[in-house]
């Protein structure tokens, strides 16, 4: 393969200018002679391009893409399999706009109506994708265009997942970015759209907070954070319906998150919220000190899909870098907890904390998870939201969490069902004092008067005078 950048890629496409570059591919906007018009060319590094599974990679998202069509994802163009000595090459609409990565670098924080809508249109992408039954599974600020008109274009379906790309991901091998991993890949469990919606929900929080819920140097720590940590409560600037939808998406149970088509809808809605549209960008967090890099030392509360969710990868052992499109982490054995560590011997800690961990307690019963929490010694003040896809009355956030004083307050969060008022109920009313229940009332038949001299012998007047069988009888 050549090491040189090509002036012509196949035989029309004229590279005018490289717009990126990571460690895997590059992209140039590029002429397309044929039709004269311009576009993006995706090829991948020379020392990548004779690598059989990188250029599998680049062939399946151009397949994946060209099966896509949603005014939020990059359509695909043309593809080109590297041949006659050229790179393996993808062909795509050349998108005018700029990464959200780049937004938050000049701003740090958005309002939060701009950051619903954001969620709102990135879900709507998302729910193309997973219709077509395929994960994203590297969703991050980078991969969302922000274009002058304020949409969004979903880009990087370079490590996308579908059926047909089960056999490029190695046993124990979990690919995303560490910064918005999602828990169950982290813990090297296999991808689900639910991944996605879990990033999304940290980019949204790094949008509202100015920087992501974990932060480190060491890629390892921050994946184990992801696993095993809450993610920290938003600032109070931030209004409490936009505070609950981050953390539905955030929830560490996969089966607690909305699907991408409610999130859509969910933040729709939130755009019109008189207390979403007023509040502005809120302050930037302080840094929180670097995850602890001891993937020993974290406890691991005992809930069933907490057990479940963490069996046999206790932590990751290495982890390793694959370039511009995504990460590498594998976990080849277990790691015992802290606990198991020190043959279960009781903590020092005083019993004047408690620690909360909201993954306990979502998707559970209001009043179970209200009473299991007043067990340990918290108040607990109960909201309700309505939350579109959950159950009414169950638990969908929690705030605050992580380690606490008893007597503490805790705010529990709880989906609701929307309900449309419905017209005042009109009572017949009773003919005569006598008239039986409401029953009785709901079967009256309202007759006609016989005209004079026709009534029959023996019957009331007013009865009508009937021609069939069972006329007139109720």
């Amino acid at each position: 393969m050549p090491t040189v950048v090509p002036r012509v890629v196949g035989e029309r496409y004229r590279l005018c200018e490289r717009l990126a570059a990571g460690g895997v591919g590059e992209v140039w906007r590029a002429e397309d002679t044929a039709l004269d018009r311009t576009v993006a060319v995706k090829m991948l590094r020379p020392e990548h391009a004779e690598s059989e599974e990188y250029r599998e990679r680049l062939r399946l998202e151009a397949r994946h893409l060209a099966a896509l069509s949603h005014p939020r994802l990059a359509e695909v163009y043309d593809y080109g399999d590297g041949r006659e000595d050229q790179r393996p090459y993808l062909v795509m609409e050349l998108i005018d706009g700029e990464p959200l990565s780049a937004v938050l670098a000049r701003a740090r924080t958005l309002p939060p109506r701009r950051v619903v809508e954001i969620v709102a249109q990135a879900a709507e992408g998302l729910a193309c994708v997973h219709a077509a039954v395929l994960v994203h599974r590297d969703m991050k600020p980078a991969n969302l265009l922000i274009r002058p008109d304020g949409s969004v274009k979903i880009t990087d379906f370079g490590i996308a997942r579908g059926p047909e790309t089960l056999r490029l991901t190695r046993t124990g091998e979990v690919i995303g970015t560490p910064l918005y991993l999602a828990p169950e890949q982290a813990a090297g469990y296999g991808v689900t759209p639910a991944g996605d919606l879990y990033s999304l929900g940290v980019i949204a929080w790094e949008c509202l907070a100015g920087r992501p819920p974990f932060q480190g140097d060491d890629a390892l720590a921050v994946a184990i954070a992801h696993r095993d940590r809450p993610v920290p409560p938003l600032p109070d600037s931030v209004p409490e319906p936009v505070r609950a939808l981050v953390e539905a998406l955030t929830a560490k149970d996969p089966a607690a998150r909305p699907d991408a088509v409610a999130v859509a809808e969910w933040a729709r809605r939130l755009r019109d919220d008189p207390a979403v549209v007023a509040a502005p960008p809120g302050p930037v967090l302080a840094a929180e000190d670097e995850p602890s890099t001891a993937a020993g030392t974290a406890e691991v509360p005992a809930s069933p899909h907490r057990r479940a969710l963490l069996l046999g990868v206790g932590a990751v052992a290495a982890a390793a870098l694959t370039g511009a499109s995504g990460w590498a982490l594998r976990s080849p054995s277990a790691v015992r907890s802290a606990r198991a560590q020190t043959g279960g011997a009781p903590s020092a800690r005083p019993r004047r904390t408690v620690t909360v961990d909201p993954t306990d307690y979502y998707g559970h019963r209001l009043d179970s998870v209200v009473e299991a929490l007043r067990r340990l010694g918290l108040r607990v003040s109960v909201r309700h939201q309505v939350v579109p896809g959950r159950s009414s009355g169950t638990v969908v956030g929690l705030t605050p969490s992580g380690e606490m004083a008893v007597g503490t307050t805790v705010t529990v969060y709880a989906a609701r069902t929307l309900t449309t008022p419905s017209a005042p109920r009109r009572t017949a009313r009773p003919t005569s004092p006598g008239t039986g229940g409401s029953a009785e009332r709901t079967r009256a038949v309202v007759r006609r008067p016989a005209p004079p001299g026709k009534e029959k012998a023996g019957e009331p007047k007013g009865r009508a005078k009937g021609k069939g069988k069972n006329h007139g009888k109720d």
